[in-house]
């Protein structure tokens, strides 16, 4: 998937391809469709040429990189689900990370599209290893084109607003503007197709105005809707794969450390709370691509995070040394099991 396969030529003149002997003959120059690259070979040179296939495909996340870049694209759920990252990769001590975030408040994909080169429409911050915390602030002083561009990415992630009902069906406008971004991005990098995943954004409070408008005051309603919307966007020839954070929340919901029905791990009935559920949803990125794609292990990190130290709210909960393993677990099953609640009432 991620190097091409090493060829030679026997005594015979037939290709021998990883080791291989085929009933190939050799020409001195020939195209290998490997998937997630197009190979070309002509005498010692090789050259990658990222290729697109029209059906799903989900290429396997890129493995064993010296630095690992990832860029976030999305609204301020985004920013909920990876505000922990740079504690949680701190305290790891990993130096194979960079992080991008791409943010608007309130923002749909279809806006980043019709926005895409526009001036001072979004932000966007880094983390570097050795750095604290996300970089500078969230001044609106850029556009989602000058991030694609900054780097190199191997994984771009998008998140969709669910805050109103035209980012709660898969319509062929949506698809349309999802896929546009989608072409941005390859057109961006065109020998390095980068891995394209649909970050699942959280239910709001279950006693929030709006999922008793809109949903019948039925959380779970409002949950189905959302991961019937991100199978759809799986069924999508350009996405690669999910990460379930509102999954996670979900399974949250269901353990002990929900005990106020009226905030629900949220700080305000629809952005989640400063402590646990952003720790969480964090874990759940964690699991999904820093585990696999670098062997990274969570289970022995010691980032804990105090509310009262940045923030003065009596709807946060601390992660702390009795709690951040149900945390881990809720991130853990939500990995596992991206569209499907798991129940924590054990927990």
């Amino acid at each position: 998937w991620y190097e091409a396969p090493k060829l030679a030529v026997s005594a015979d003149g037939f290709l021998i391809v990883a080791g291989r002997e085929t009933d190939i003959v050799s020409t001195g120059r020939c195209v290998m469709d490997c998937g997630k690259y197009v190979y070309y070979y002509a005498g010692s040179s090789v050259v990658p040429v990222a290729s697109e296939i029209c059906e799903r495909f989900n290429p396997p996340l890129p493995k064993d990189r010296g630095l690992l870049k990832v860029l976030f694209v999305g609204n301020s759920f985004n920013v909920d689900a990876t505000a922990h990252l740079p504690g949680i990769l701190t305290a790891d001590g990993t130096r194979r990370v960079l992080m991008g975030r791409v943010y608007h408040g309130g923002c749909t994909l279809p806006q980043y599209d019709d926005n895409y080169e526009a001036d001072r429409f979004c932000s966007y911050r880094t983390w570097r290893p050795g750095e604290k915390d996300w970089d500078g602030d969230e001044e609106y002083d850029t556009n989602l084109k000058y991030a694609v561009e900054a780097e190199d990415w191997d994984v771009v992630t998008f998140m969709e607003y669910t805050g109103n009902s035209c980012c709660w069906s898969w319509t062929e406008e949506e698809k349309g503007h999802v896929n546009s971004l989608i072409d941005r991005v390859f057109a961006a990098h065109p020998e390095k197709r980068p891995t394209v995943l649909f970050m699942l954004t959280q239910t709001f409070a279950a006693q929030s105005d709006l999922v008793a408008t809109y949903f019948d005051s039925d959380q779970m309603k409002m949950y189905e809707t959302i991961t019937d919307f991100a199978q759809q966007v799986l069924d999508d020839p350009c996405i690669d794969d999910v990460i379930a954070t509102g999954t996670c929340i979900q399974n949250l919901r269901t353990s002990s450390l929900n005990d106020d029905p009226v905030q629900d791990l949220s700080r305000d009935g629809f952005h989640l709370d400063y402590g646990v559920s952003r720790y969480a949803a964090a874990c759940t990125i964690f699991y999904t691509l820093f585990e696999p794609c670098l062997g990274l292990d969570l289970s022995g990190n010691t980032y804990r995070y105090d509310v009262k130290l940045e923030y003065s709210t009596a709807h946060s909960i601390p992660v702390t040394d009795e709690n951040v393993e149900i945390c881990r677990h809720a991130a853990h099953a939500a990995a596992d099991h991206p569209l499907t609640l798991t129940d924590m009432s054990l927990y």
